[in-house]
């Protein structure tokens, strides 16, 4: 039987007080990939949490050149080519600075080859000065801080990423890549709930759908 996967990515940040927040990461296995200035102290914290992850760091420094939504990229690509992709159903990217009620991914049944993710509609929001249009290449708006789906699925759309430089901001560039490859996406507003704050499980509950913090990774 096939395990599920649960990707935490991005800057340590207060990824401690984090995964205190959060339920059931002993029924997944777990990678964080984050970088290399992370203490000592802070990867016991991990275990402590966490006792199967799998901690993998990278020097910051080789990246000093690239843009943020390149890192996040990396971290991506680096976890998922970690992994034996056959021993894997449903596969969950969760930023590090992010709390979620993520378990009720588990026991949701998904639809093969879609990404679920949240995006924006039409004209409802400017990011960046950049009017947002769902649909509409260079403007087609996905939140980058939590996105689900089959193995089969992520991998494609992670392995479609290039890390080059780009005016666009992450949210747009994903965009993009779900529009030219023509991936389906269904929207996760209806049972999954995040925020960047850090908030009680019960706060967390009565979060407003859709509420989201533009961080950096």
């Amino acid at each position: 039987m096939k395990k599920d996967l649960l990707i935490f990515f991005g800057q340590y940040r207060t990824f401690d007080l984090i995964l205190e927040r959060l339920l059931d990461l002993d029924k997944v296995d777990v990678i964080i990939s984050t970088w290399s200035d992370v203490t000592k102290e802070q990867i016991d914290l991990i275990y402590k949490y966490i006792p199967h992850a799998t901690v993998l760091t990278t020097d910051s420094n080789k990246f000093i050149e690239f843009e943020n939504a390149a890192k996040m990229y990396y971290h991506w690509k680096n976890a998922i080519n970690h992994v034996d992709e056959t021993k894997y159903e449903k596969v969950i990217l969760h930023r590090t600075d992010t709390v979620s009620n993520w378990q009720n991914v588990l026991n949701y049944k998904l639809e093969e080859d879609t990404l679920y993710l949240n995006d924006a509609g039409d004209g409802n929001f400017i990011s960046r000065d950049r009017i947002v249009k769902r649909g509409v290449m260079n403007h087609h708006w996905i939140d980058d801080q939590f996105i689900f789906g089959n193995m089969n699925i992520i991998k494609k759309f992670i392995n479609y990423i290039e890390i080059v430089p780009s005016e666009l901001r992450a949210h747009f560039r994903l965009g993009n890549i779900i529009l030219e490859h023509n991936i389906p996406t269904i929207s996760w507003h209806d049972f999954i709930k995040i925020s960047s704050k850090i908030v009680s499980i019960e706060e967390l509950q009565s979060t407003r759908k859709g509420h989201l913090n533009d961080n950096r990774i």
